[in-house]
């Protein structure tokens, strides 16, 4: 048989270069649109909530009405008290006297160790222990002071021109009875000295103290009175206490000369305690509400929960209370947040640069399949979003 060669035109060289790059790259793209993908893993940041509403607390609530109602299961009652204490005056004058022969010098005080109240009149000598002849200062004023007691008594010099300051020191009566010296004396806790006597005087802020500390202690009495009505459980319960009414007199009023005053309270007050387990339920419900799709609650901050009564009405038993908290959200779902169509025929600095706009987002990795990918799918169901574990 005859063999012979045939030698094909160029252009059909051409038409099969074209056919084969055409095949590769159908193939190319076949197996790009079957392997080709992206996975966005998320590591999220947690985000602080803050939450506020108002609850309801009834004495004897059922579970079951906490949520539709709003309402928690508690105990209610007001309580009256009443009680006085003694405050020091911490203010004070210099006394300036036009007369100098019975300027005072400062105050000593007259302690009565005997078993009978003693007089001393205004004038009444006092004296060194040591020279007992030798008087120092005068009473400048009468005083009588109980047996066991003690008395302050200002003094001024018995001789102006040659009296000199006497540092805190026991001082005798020498007109007193011998025996009677050592039971009944005096005694300055101030060096006694010319130049205008600085006395005590009540000040604005010591009537301003004393009521507060006294509506303080009177806080802890109706507390304690209200715990004795309350089971072992009911005991651990938060308490709310809200002044109703409070009547405040003092023994003294301002710019008074006396070294300490009373002050006397009459304290209403409504108290108030509550399952707080009910209103924690409560609450993650109403943050868990809040939320936008694709977050979820973590953890409520136990701290941060702040109460103020905003209304309480004693005939229902039951009282209006506001309560502020915060918590801690981050994202659970992240098809919810991030759009995907918005990601595609990116670099990975460009998804990067994406993501660094939400708060949400603490950092980005990107994973390319397969691995030589520069860019991210064209097509936004080849991107695939994860939460990091």
């Amino acid at each position: 048989m005859e063999e012979r060669n045939y030698i094909l035109p160029k252009s059909y060289r051409k038409i099969g270069w074209t056919f084969l790059i055409l095949s590769a790259a159908t193939l190319f793209s076949v197996t790009y649109l079957i392997w080709a993908k992206a996975v966005i893993i998320i590591t999220p940041n947690s985000q602080k909530i803050n939450q506020d509403f108002a609850f309801t607390i009834r004495e004897g609530a059922a579970s079951a009405n906490l949520i539709a109602d709003n309402t928690v299961n508690g105990k209610l009652s007001e309580i009256e008290v009443s009680g006085n204490a003694n405050f020091a005056a911490t203010g004070s004058k210099t006394l300036a006297e036009k007369d100098s022969k019975t300027e005072t010098v400062g105050e000593v005080t007259i302690y009565n160790n005997y078993t009978k109240e003693q007089t001393l009149v205004a004038t009444t000598r006092l004296a060194s222990p040591d020279e007992p002849d030798k008087i120092l200062v005068r009473l400048k004023t009468t005083v009588t002071v109980p047996a066991g007691k003690q008395v302050k008594v200002l003094v001024y010099p018995d001789n102006p021109v040659t009296f000199k300051e006497i540092k805190p020191t026991k001082l005798i009566i020498p007109g007193l009875w011998g025996p009677l010296r050592e039971k009944i004396y005096a005694q300055n806790d101030e060096t006694l000295s010319k130049g205008g006597y600085q006395v005590k005087v009540v000040s604005d802020t010591d009537l301003t103290k004393a009521e507060k500390a006294l509506k303080d202690q009177l806080y802890q009495q109706a507390l304690a009175d209200f715990n004795k009505n309350l089971q072992s459980q009911e005991a651990l319960w938060p308490k709310l206490v809200s002044v109703r009414s409070s009547e405040t007199t003092y023994s003294a009023k301002v710019g008074d000369e006396v070294t300490e005053f009373t002050a006397t309270m009459k304290l209403k007050a409504a108290i108030i305690v509550f399952d707080e387990s009910q209103l924690v339920t409560l609450a993650k419900e109403k943050i868990k509400t809040g939320l936008p799709a694709g977050k979820q609650l973590l953890d409520l901050d136990a701290k941060s929960f702040n109460y103020s009564v905003q209304n309480y009405d004693p005939g229902a038993k039951q009282a209006t209370v506001k309560v502020v908290f915060s918590g801690n959200s981050q994202i659970s779902d992240p098809a919810g947040l991030f759009d995907a169509s918005k990601l595609t025929g990116l670099t990975e600095a460009e998804v990067q640069a994406y993501f660094s706009r939400f708060s949400e987002v603490s950092s980005v990795e990107i994973k390319f399949h397969p691995s030589w990918l520069k860019k991210t799918p064209r097509f936004p169901e080849k991107i695939q979003i994860e939460i990091a574990n």
